[in-house]
């Protein structure tokens, strides 16, 4: 596998699931952190908990707690000032005809569209472990997976959000992402190639994106020859002061279209009532 291990969240009121895959083509690990006694209503698994080399199983609990164990944020951890406006969002998805695309409403006040190729989770968290920071996460997503290689990603579309740094700075921190979760532990490092950042607005307000090339991966017949980001970052309208949306494109599986991330971008709008 050389994306590195990347793990799907499935939040409801009371339960957390994520599923971490550990090696190869599909082979994923669940690991479930249970704040209450409800059941989980979503997970991806194909096997429930990993057997050391002791014999003894861990719980999902202990899974959790090690993979989801923050060394470094990889992002800031500041707060909005105290009376910055704070929003939730409905987990459910925006009723749409089929094969429209699929709009994902964002916290932020922000909402952008999923093309209908790829698979829109209004509720779900996804993004990548690391050894660095521990987990990526972005929320709401929109992915696309491999037909050859079952749990591989090709597409993958996300949000997060920053307090305390301009909309600039937040973008090129962002995109620094690209040079951990690509490649394998014993693996030689990729080429992680960095655009300018280029600065522009979108619905009359700041904006500033930037991107990146990862090429030279150690492969086999199952992974991408090269994998690329995009990041725009704008002004958040609640919950954080800058949201970033991340777009990544696996190359060399199967044929991907690279003008999703534009798409993806221009469609980029606030939502109703946000901003206005």
């Amino acid at each position: 596998m050389h994306l590195r291990p990347n793990v799907r969240v499935f939040f409801t009121a009371t339960v957390m699931v994520c599923g971490v895959t550990v090696a190869g083509c599909g082979a994923e690990v669940v690991a479930a952190v249970a704040v209450a006694a409800d059941p989980p209503v979503e997970r991806t698994s194909h096997s429930q908990g990993s057997v050391p080399a002791n014999g003894a199983e861990q719980s999902f609990a202990d899974i959790a707690a090690e993979e989801m164990r923050v060394r470094i944020p990889f992002r800031p951890d500041v707060d909005p000032p105290p009376d910055w406006p704070r929003i939730k969002v409905p987990s459910t998805r925006v009723e749409v005809p089929e094969g429209s695309p699929q709009p994902l409403v964002i916290s932020s006040g922000w909402t952008y569209d999923v093309p209908p190729s790829r698979r829109a989770a209004q509720g779900s968290m996804a993004g990548w472990t690391t050894d660095t920071f521990g987990p990526i996460l972005y929320k709401p997503i929109g992915d696309l997976k491999s037909q050859s290689c079952d749990g591989e990603w090709i597409g993958l579309a996300g949000v997060a959000g920053y307090s305390g740094t301009p909309v600039l700075d937040a973008a090129v921190n962002e995109i620094e992402l690209a040079e951990h979760v690509v490649g394998d532990d014993g693996d030689p490092a990729p080429t992680v190639t960095c655009s300018e950042p280029i600065r522009s607005t979108i619905g009359g307000l700041e904006a500033a994106r930037v991107s990146a090339r990862v090429a030279d991966i150690v492969s086999d017949d199952r992974g991408p020859s090269t994998v690329r980001f995009e990041v725009v970052a704008v002004p958040a309208f609640s919950n954080r002061e800058v949201m970033v949306l991340m777009v990544m494109t696996a190359e060399g599986l199967e044929p991907v279209d690279p003008g999703v991330p534009d798409t993806i971008f221009s469609s980029l709008r606030r939502t109703d009532g946000h901003g206005n």
